[in-house]
């Protein structure tokens, strides 16, 4: 039982965070990335990566949901979508919707930038009036979204050859802070499992609590660090460059706890 609420607990965040961490452009077309995760030699999860970057504007989708033994003990399936502008200095977010269905109750996060700012949020649950909570400068101010921070470290890597890159994001409750920490480059053997081969960047990511609604004791993906910490390894992620794509693609990611080691691996490009 205390297994089963663990799991309950942090297992949607895992997916939400790791699958948005696999964000990759191709230019000027649309590509879509298929993963399998594997939760203690288990297949868990397969998630499923839309992206279509064009000269001025993005648009990156992510669906995922828990599959087998998972999928009855955890009946979890999100999609997260982010439509912006590309400039040359950044990937701007113009909306941002997260799209969470949790035992077949779903609830929906809609957020809507301009000129960089988070100028509203709204929140929809089956069965609920809409929310439209006060945007507060304070913990908003200077953010941006999952995908959006991403595509940054991933356009970024082919250019300095590091895996490297820090952002503020807000989700609707919390503000934190993201780090990429290039690791060096690491050789991939394919697999069984994993499609790609070859030299890859590998780096950690760290969050860090800047403000909002943060428990007392870590929860969440916040534990889940801490877990891995203890293990000797932050959550990690292997960017490569696939031939045909503009910029490096994660490949893989691992992420330790103490309830085994959840591997996402790479298993098709289309």
């Amino acid at each position: 039982m205390e297994r089963q609420l663990y799991i309950q607990a942090f297992i949607p965040r895992i997916i939400i965070l790791s699958s948005l961490l696999f964000s990759a452009p191709a230019a000027a077309e649309t590509r879509e990335f298929t993963y399998e995760v594997y939760a203690g030699g288990i297949h868990a999860v397969q998630a499923k990566f839309n992206f279509d970057v064009q000269r001025n504007t993005y648009n990156a989708a992510v669906a995922a949901k828990t599959r087998g033994w998972l999928e009855s003990l955890v009946p979890w399936s999100g999609i997260f979508q982010t439509v912006g502008a590309v400039t040359p200095d950044a990937f701007s977010p113009t909306k941002h919707e997260t799209t969470s269905i949790w035992r077949g109750k779903t609830e929906t996060k809609t957020f809507l930038y301009q000129n960089n700012k988070l100028k509203s949020l709204t929140i929809k649950e089956d069965g609920s009036p809409t929310e439209t909570p006060d945007i507060d400068p304070v913990l908003t101010d200077g953010t941006t979204d999952l995908l959006s921070a991403t595509l940054e470290v991933m356009k970024n890597l082919i250019a300095t050859q590091k895996c490297e890159g820090a952002s503020d994001i807000y989700d609707g409750r919390r503000r934190f802070a993201m780090y990429f920490k290039d690791k060096g480059q690491k050789t991939l053997d394919k697999s069984r499992y994993n499609i790609f081969s070859g030299p890859a960047r590998l780096c950690e990511i760290e969050i860090e609590p800047k403000g909002g609604h943060w428990h007392k004791k870590p929860r969440g993906w916040l534990l889940i660090q801490e877990q891995g910490r203890q293990k000797g390894a932050l959550p990690s992620v292997w960017m490569a460059k696939v031939e045909g794509f503009e910029y490096a693609i994660p490949v893989k990611i691992q992420v330790k706890t103490d309830y085994g080691t959840l591997l996402m691996h790479l298993t098709r490009v289309q």
